[in-house]
């Protein structure tokens, strides 16, 4: 099963021109370089460049290579990159914010603010001519903790090896709500979650695999335990999570969670916030 973009290789004519200009956009970190080419990242994305003399040609494919930006960064990114001068290639009329500009060696590149989730939600409301949407099975079910554990040690933001008696242990007499989302039958993502009152109920562990996190499996899961605590009477649903896992974070607030508390522990990016939503209707 194919997991993701590997790498991306951009052929150039210039070597110390193009790593001038890469490292000049921030994010990218070189990591080696040699005579004929370089090493950079971005994010999770590992970008090479390769020395060839026959770089430069200005394409006249629609072909291009898009960077992701947060939309607080992006007017002054866009800025730095029209202060130098660099030459716009197309206009943007699509969702979300992008502008689109070329590298020394004419590679169409694209500054973007969003993700393919934004991308299909606009397109649901707007969809381009002759579009269809192919829609998971998506199904949300109690599940047992082992089934929860095995889902959990194959998520890669968590390492620690944690034991059904270790869950046990955490969850003690108290009443829980163990869930598992299932893409088209296939066990994807799980929330777990027990009562800190008899009026508050707390949403401990979560997580989707990474080749599922495009199919609402998290808005999925989310509603459903919402829904379920509501049932069982509890008035608010609180939450913790970090800093460092934005989608997360974003996705809350979007759903009505209020930031109420903020530990800082480690660099700003393990920062704990713990969040709340009142289920009254």
């Amino acid at each position: 099963m194919l997991t993701g973009l590997n790498h991306l290789t951009l052929a150039v004519c210039d070597l110390a021109r193009s790593l001038a200009f890469y490292q000049s956009l921030p994010g990218i970190r070189l990591h080696a370089r040699w005579d004929a080419g370089a090493y950079l990242s971005c994010g999770d994305l590992w970008l090479c460049l390769s020395l060839d003399g026959m770089a430069g040609e200005r394409p006249i494919h629609y072909t291009h290579y898009a960077f992701s930006v947060s939309a607080e960064a992006f007017p002054q990114v866009v800025k730095t990159l029209e202060q130098r001068g660099v030459q716009i290639w197309k206009d943007n009329r699509s969702e979300g914010h992008s502008f689109y500009f070329l590298d020394p060696d004419n590679h169409q590149l694209e500054l973007h603010v969003g993700d393919l989730a934004s991308r299909l939600a606009a397109c649901r409301e707007k969809p381009y001519r002759g579009m269809t949407f192919q829609d998971a099975g998506l199904t949300v079910r109690q599940a047992s903790l082992t089934e929860i554990l095995e889902l959990y040690h194959r998520l890669p933001e968590f390492e620690d090896c944690r034991s059904v008696a270790d869950l046990q242990a955490r969850l003690s007499s108290r009443q829980t709500s163990q869930l598992i989302a299932c893409v088209n039958d296939t066990p994807a993502g799980f929330k777990l979650g027990y009562a800190l009152s008899e009026t508050e109920f707390y949403s401990w562990l979560g997580g989707v695999l990474p080749e599922f996190r495009r199919d609402g499996v998290a808005q999925a899961l989310l509603v459903e335990q919402e829904k379920w605590a509501m049932e069982q009477g509890y008035r608010t649903l609180t939450v913790k999570t970090r800093n460092k896992f934005r989608g997360m974070l974003m996705m809350l607030l979007k759903n009505g969670y209020q930031l109420v508390e903020l530990e800082q522990k480690g660099t700003p990016n393990e920062h704990r916030l713990l969040l709340q939503k009142s289920l009254s209707v």
